[in-house]
């Protein structure tokens, strides 16, 4: 590929770099509520949403961006879908939650990107047999591609970015459908990139994208060159720095995106503890990240109920002050 390719893709992730840091919520099927043993069911859950509390914590953190989950785990959207009813029965909603949603973050100027795990795993047999996931993977790839297809086209401009998880890199061998087609090792075996990052552009042309190839590896695979917008940069540590701007995956926005109190989603009944990092130590990462040109997600795992934990609002706030004043 050519810097050309890189120059043109990158531009659609400017306002990324600007921005410089984000909030990112696994808020999911397994979520629990403040003080819960268990999750009420997905559907009901997002009945209760509290979209107003969700947009004041995202104003209250001064992310310049929100990432949220819109499936993970179990195979259940916050909003109708009929390509997911049609396989599918009963896991969509009445309720558009991420209509609501996307519509109260642009009134506070805050752009949101959809988290998608784009796989059948374990924890959804059902998921995995109506999918096709088990026995067609061509089909089950043709099937995410109308699925974003459908989701794009609802939300529009609204949506601006997409994080497309478990794409890993067939060097990871994780996991082989040999018993399908020998050729097909790795979940990034199901795709063509090109064509689904058209897909996922339907409906704003300018959509950011990645897809998480590495996981928390070396963040060296070369499938998306030319195609991905940012590196997807999925982390256990605060212990990437960018070299510059465009220093993600084949030229791409730098990116690192990172749990920063439970371990991504909120399952262990409780508390959620409290940040990981002294809120000195995030600032000063934070600081060079943007003073390179980089960009950061800070990882929040949400209650179902009560959504960010009321310590980790209270480094994002000190964070707010001191990036900000």
């Amino acid at each position: 590929m050519t810097k050309q390719t890189f120059a043109n893709t990158n531009s659609h992730s400017a306002w990324l770099a600007k921005a410089g840091f984000g909030l990112a919520l696994h808020w999911t099927a397994e979520s629990l509520p403040r003080g819960g043993d268990r999750p009420l069911p997905f559907a009901q859950a997002v009945e209760r949403f509290d979209v107003s509390r969700l947009a004041q914590q995202c104003t209250d953190s001064g992310a310049g961006w929100l990432l949220f989950t819109i499936s993970h785990a179990w195979q259940h959207l916050p909003f109708p879908s009929e390509t997911l009813e049609r396989v599918l029965p009963g896991r969509t909603c009445e309720r558009d939650l991420m209509g609501e949603i996307t519509a109260a973050l642009a009134v506070v100027n805050i752009p949101i990107i959809f988290y998608y795990p784009n796989v059948a795993g374990d924890t959804d047999p059902d998921w995995q047999r109506a999918s096709g996931w088990l026995y067609d993977p061509k089909s089950y790839a043709e099937l995410q591609y109308d699925l974003v297809a459908e989701i794009g086209e609802r939300y529009g401009h609204r949506l601006a970015g997409w994080w497309l998880d478990n794409c890993y890199d067939p060097k990871l061998h994780y996991p082989p459908w040999h018993h399908l087609a020998p050729s097909v090792d790795g979940h990034a075996g199901l795709y063509d990139f090109k064509r689904y990052a058209q897909m996922l552009r339907i409906g704003n042309a300018n959509r950011i994208l990645t897809f998480n190839f590495s996981g928390t590896s070396a963040w060296q695979s070369a499938l998306g060159d030319g195609i991905v917008d940012y590196a997807a940069g999925e982390s256990n540590h605060l212990d990437r720095v960018p070299a510059s701007s465009l220093s993600g995956e084949g030229g791409s926005q730098w990116h690192s995106f990172v749990w920063m109190d439970e371990f991504w989603v909120h399952t262990t009944p409780g508390d959620v503890p409290p940040p990981r990092y002294e809120t000195g130590d995030v600032v000063d990462y934070i600081r060079y990240v943007i003073r390179h040109g980089g960009a950061f997600s800070y990882g929040a795992a949400p209650y179902q109920d009560e959504l960010v934990a009321d310590a980790t609002m209270d480094q994002l706030r000190a964070i707010k002050k001191a990036l900000h004043g």
